[in-house]
């Protein structure tokens, strides 16, 4: 398993665009398939009063983090053999895209702890200029669980929705 420190998860975040208090990753590891996360959220922003559970607008956030985090993170690391073709560390891919995301809640997860998260990487593969993750997740075994489908795109790719469609 290969740990990913606090200052690489930073720099991937900051290249997503994430805004600081919205970084949410606090700590990845990386054992691939397998990439688990550790998150801490602030207290809930678009309400009047903070919530004492996550809802599916912070799960979201922290799925979008460990999926763009970790897969790149794996990638970098050499772990994706199916992508060596792609020359990965030349390639700026900044953008994640969500095709698809289904999440089951099976009981509320307390946002004032540390909020652990599983992604396994079914399928991965390139279609053009894009990385395609066919992914299900589990957060706090298994109080939400689900899937994920997702592409890294290169930042200067426009047509990243032709590569979405693709998928169906």
């Amino acid at each position: 398993m290969k740990e990913i420190d606090k200052k690489k998860i930073d720099i991937y975040l900051s290249v997503a665009q994430y805004n600081p208090q919205f970084c949410f990753l606090k700590e990845l590891q990386i054992d691939y398939p397998k990439i688990y996360g550790v998150f801490r959220t602030p207290p809930t922003f678009y309400t009047r009063k903070a919530l004492d559970h996550l809802t599916e607008a912070e799960i979201q956030i922290c799925l979008n983090q460990l999926a763009y985090v970790g897969i790149i993170g794996a990638a970098k690391m050499g772990q994706i053999p199916s992508l060596f073709h792609t020359g990965l560390k030349r390639i700026p891919y900044g953008d994640t895209v969500i095709a698809e995301s289904k999440k089951r809640f099976r009981d509320r997860i307390d946002p004032s702890k540390d909020i652990y998260g599983l992604l396994r990487v079914k399928r991965i593969f390139t279609l053009e200029n894009s990385i395609i993750a066919l992914t299900d997740f589990d957060f706090e075994d298994g109080k939400c669980t689900g899937e994920l489908n997702v592409s890294l795109v290169k930042r200067e790719q426009k047509k990243w929705s032709q590569n979405i469609l693709k998928l169906r």
